[in-house]
């Protein structure tokens, strides 16, 4: 997973300051749209995200997996047609294809 994800610093809080905004406090404002990650001795912990953000991001988690999978069925039956047997990851060195910068 990326270290790249778009966080307002305004919504990061350390365990004691999301402690005394409250929980109630913090899943509306997720409700809302505005996540919060919490840090413990400043480092990510946890990060509080409405339902409808996080059912969005494992969908799509999910289909980039499928669509992934496929991809290694197709690369296989290509491969074996060229007689040249070869994995996912020696493909995508051999063509310098980068997975981590790509985006939906």
């Amino acid at each position: 997973m990326s270290d790249r994800m778009l966080i307002d610093p305004e919504r990061m809080l350390p365990v004691s300051e999301a402690n005394a905004r409250g929980v109630s406090k913090l899943v509306s404002e997720a409700a809302a749209g505005f996540e919060t990650l919490v840090l413990r001795g400043g480092k990510p912990t946890a990060f509080v995200v409405g339902y409808d953000r996080y059912r969005h991001l494992v969908e799509s988690e999910l289909k980039r997996q499928n669509t992934l999978l496929a991809l290694q069925g197709v690369i296989r039956k290509l491969t074996a047609l060229v007689h040249e047997p070869m994995a996912l990851e020696e493909l995508l060195a051999k063509y310098e294809i980068d997975l981590e910068g790509t985006t939906e």
